[in-house]
């Protein structure tokens, strides 16, 4: 089924927000629990992420940044 104008209309308000000000759906918050998500070492620095549930590696890892802060980093 087409979208209708409104609903185009909300897709590109919604793509035009930073990524952090887009709130994420209830069953994603729960996807990324700490307790459903396993961390390993990559040894260079960075951290895999899996969600245990389906062995899913995330494409991007986890790095210390400038501010010496862990964020997402580049996806590999």
């Amino acid at each position: 089924m087409p979208l209708t104008p409104e609903q185009v209309d909300e897709c590109a308000r919604e793509l035009e927000r930073p990524p952090s000000a887009r709130p994420l759906p209830p069953e994603a918050v729960d996807a990324l629990a700490p307790d459903k998500l396993e961390a390993r070492d990559n040894g260079d620095g960075t951290v895999a992420i899996t969600q245990i549930a389906t062995g899913t590696e995330f494409s991007s890892v986890i790095a210390k940044g400038a501010d010496g802060k862990m964020s997402i980093a580049d996806a590999r």
